[in-house]
C-alpha cells in the first residue's frame, strides 16, 4: 500500500498528461519573432512584408519530473496592406533548417526578394501581392555576366550576411561563391562588384536622449520627468516619463536627410558627407530625429505603474522659439517594461501565458503615417493627428 502511494502522484501526472494530448489540437502555432521587414510600394499603394519564425507545437512530454512541449519553428511570409490592416497574403516556406530555411532580402518593382535553401532554389523572387514565384535562380544566371560564377550556398543561419538590398540604390547586395560582394540590378540584372558592406553586427538605434534638430543640439534632461533642451533654451513643459527620441532607422530616408542638409547648406560640416559616404557603403551613420514635417516624435512611459504601455507625442519647435505638443498617444498592448508588466491582468489580456520576446520598439514613417511595431505588434498611427488607425497582432 506505501509502495503504491509512492508513486500515486506520478501515475496522476503521467495521466494528466495523456489526457492532455488526446485533448490538444495536432498543432498549435505560436509566433515566436520578426526575423525581417520589408516595406513596399505597388500601384500606389503602401504595403508591409514579414518574414516571420512561427514554433509549431506538436504535443507534450513528461521527462525526468519535467513536462516539455515538443514542436519546431517555420517560416511565414505575410503581407499587409498598410492602408487597412489587412491581411493580403501569407505563405508558410517550411521549417527553419538547413533544409528549408529563407530570408526576405528586399522589394524592387514587382518583385519581392528572398533566399530560400529548399531544393537549394537560393536567390528568387515572388509577386509581392500573392508570393506566388517569379523569378528563378535559373533565369538571374542565365542573364548575368558569366564571370560572376555562382553565388554562395551559405550555412542557413547566416544568410543574412552574405545578401542584402540596397535601399539607397535600389539593388540587390549578393556574394559569390569566392566571397566577392556584387550590386546587381533587380530589372535589368546588370552586376557588378561592390565595396558595399552587410551590416549585421550594430543596427541603428531607434531611440536616443540626444541628438540635432533644425541645426541645433536637442536633448533630454534629468532622470526620471524629462524635460527638453534646444540649443540653449531648455522647456519646462511637457514632460516626458523616462522620454527618448524616437529617431530615423529607415537608411534611405537618412540619406535623404543628409542630403537635403547638403543641398541647403552653403558650407556643410563634414561629418555630414562622411555619413552619406558610410551610408552608400552600406554602414551606419550618426543617429537623425525620425521626422515628419519639421516635427519630431518622443517616446516615453504612459504612467508609473508596473502595467504602462509606450507613450507616443509628436512636437514642434516653432519660429519663436516655443515647444508646442501636436499630439500624445497611448498604445495598448505595447507595454513598456515586459518584465513589470507580464504579471498584471492587462498583460494577460493582450498575450496570455505566452511572453513575447522583449526587444526593442521599431518605428517607421511611411508618407503620413507613423509603423510601431513592438512585442509582435504592429500598430499604424496617423502622424498628423495621432489617430491610431488600426492595430495588428502577428
Amino acid at each position: 500500500m506505501l509502495l503504491n502511494f509512492k508513486y500515486l502522484k506520478y501515475i496522476v501526472l503521467l495521466v494528466c498528461v495523456f489526457c492532455q494530448s488526446l485533448n490538444a489540437k495536432a498543432s498549435i502555432n505560436t509566433t515566436e519573432d520578426i526575423v525581417n521587414i520589408v516595406f513596399f510600394n505597388e500601384n500606389e499603394i503602401n504595403y508591409v512584408a514579414f518574414q516571420i519564425e512561427v514554433f509549431v507545437k506538436k504535443g507534450s512530454s513528461y521527462e525526468q519530473g519535467n513536462l516539455r512541449t515538443e514542436g519546431y519553428n517555420e517560416n511565414k511570409l505575410c503581407v499587409f496592406n498598410l492602408n487597412n490592416g489587412e491581411l493580403l497574403a501569407e505563405k508558410i516556406m517550411g521549417r527553419q533548417d538547413s533544409l528549408n530555411a529563407i530570408y526576405l532580402i528586399g522589394y524592387s518593382n514587382g518583385n519581392l526578394w528572398i533566399y530560400s535553401k529548399k531544393h537549394k532554389s537560393g536567390l528568387q523572387s515572388l509577386d509581392p501581392l500573392t508570393l506566388d514565384k517569379k523569378i528563378s535562380l535559373a533565369t538571374i544566371y542565365k542573364t548575368i555576366d558569366n564571370n560572376v560564377g555562382l553565388f554562395i550556398d551559405p550555412e542557413w543561419r547566416e544568410i543574412s550576411k552574405f545578401y542584402s538590398y540596397n535601399t539607397i540604390n535600389n539593388t540587390l547586395i549578393l556574394t559569390s561563391s569566392d566571397s566577392i560582394s556584387y550590386e546587381m540590378d533587380p530589372n535589368s540584372f546588370s552586376i557588378s562588384k561592390t565595396n558595399y558592406k552587410i551590416n549585421t553586427k550594430t543596427a541603428p538605434k531607434s531611440k536616443s536622449e540626444t541628438n540635432n534638430y533644425l541645426l541645433q543640439n536637442i536633448s533630454l534632461l534629468g532622470y526620471k520627468y524629462m524635460k527638453i533642451k534646444w540649443g540653449t533654451t531648455t522647456f519646462e513643459n511637457p514632460t516626458f516619463l523616462y522620454g527618448n527620441f524616437i529617431n530615423n532607422i529607415q537608411k534611405d530616408k537618412k540619406y535623404l536627410y543628409y542630403k537635403s542638409l547638403i543641398d541647403t547648406l552653403k558650407d556643410p560640416d563634414k561629418t555630414v558627407l562622411k555619413n552619406m559616404k558610410a551610408l552608400e557603403k552600406g554602414l551606419n551613420a550618426d543617429e537623425t530625429l525620425l521626422l515628419h514635417k519639421n516635427t519630431f516624435f518622443v517616446v516615453g512611459k504612459s504612467m508609473e505603474a508596473g502595467n504602462a504601455v509606450l507613450n507616443i507625442s509628436n512636437l514642434l519647435i516653432n519660429s519663436n522659439n516655443t515647444l508646442q505638443k501636436n499630439w500624445d498617444k497611448s498604445i495598448s498592448g505595447m507595454f513598456y517594461n515586459v518584465s513589470m508588466a507580464r504579471f498584471s491582468n492587462e498583460f494577460k489580456a493582450y498575450f496570455g501565458e505566452n511572453v513575447p520576446p522583449n526587444c526593442d520598439a521599431k518605428f517607421f514613417l511611411i508618407d503620413d503615417q507613423l509603423i510601431i511595431i513592438y512585442l509582435l505588434r504592429v500598430c499604424y498611427i496617423n502622424a498628423n493627428t495621432g489617430e491610431i488607425i488600426w492595430q495588428i497582432k502577428l
